[in-house]
């Protein structure tokens, strides 16, 4: 989405969208990694009871996601529905939260003069009553995950809350952030539930179901309480 004059930064060039009841569907092609809504400085986005299918990426073609969030702030994804989504590797988030930090982090914006790299962060993201069945889980080094970003910057005031996840390498995992609440969801059969790479992330997990996690619930820089853990 992209709805501003070149160069246009902070949260101003996009506002005010409902995208509601559509299917973004990427064809299963495996040339090339497929992203299939994204959205720069933007702000109050609602994107509600949408289907994202038939998407792909992988380590030797480059990062993709269904859903890339960067550099805005008020974003609600609620309702919707992940599927058939083939990712793979470190990077390739179902939903990625970022920043506008550098030109590789917003590749849609292919020239200069229509991107502006001003390093601003996502702030105040929620997902919420979403279900992502994702097909492969075996080992951490395949990378994948619900939502998260493997980013630079320290993105905001994230909640993930009220979903079902299924079969991704990581529930939901951010590189760096500040203020992550992932509450009331079912994580099954991940490899690894909720991981955060920062100190003083003020990151909790409350009241989560996770069934087969293999290796952990959530790292020690995450704050749980009242998540049951079966299998």
């Amino acid at each position: 989405m992209r709805n501003y004059y070149a160069g246009q930064g902070g949260y101003d060039a996009t506002e005010n969208v409902v995208i509601e009841g559509l299917t973004f569907d990427g064809g299963a092609q495996e040339d090339a990694p497929t992203a299939l809504l994204t959205c720069c400085h933007s702000r109050d986005i609602l994107f509600r009871n949408c289907t994202f299918q038939n998407g792909y990426s992988h380590t030797d073609i480059g990062s993709g996601h269904d859903i890339e969030v960067n550099s805005s702030a008020n974003v609600n994804i609620s309702w919707c529905k992940f599927r058939n989504n083939r990712r793979w590797g470190y990077g390739s988030e179902i939903i990625q939260v970022d920043g506008a930090y550098m030109e590789g982090a917003y590749p849609w914006a292919p020239d200069e003069g229509e991107r502006n790299d001003d390093d601003t962060v996502s702030d105040g993201v929620t997902v919420s009553w979403c279900v992502f069945d994702g097909i492969a889980r075996e080992t951490l080094a395949l990378g994948n995950s619900f939502v998260g970003s493997h980013g630079l910057v320290t993105n905001k005031n994230i909640v993930v809350e009220h979903c079902f996840i299924r079969n991704a390498c990581y529930g939901i995992i951010f590189n760096s952030v500040e203020g992550l609440v992932v509450r009331d969801n079912i994580i099954w059969d991940t490899a690894a539930g909720i991981m955060v790479g920062n100190d003083n992330a003020n990151a909790t997990a409350l009241s989560n179901i996770f069934y087969g996690t293999m290796q952990g619930v959530y790292n020690s820089k995450v704050v749980g309480q009242g998540n049951v853990l079966n299998g």
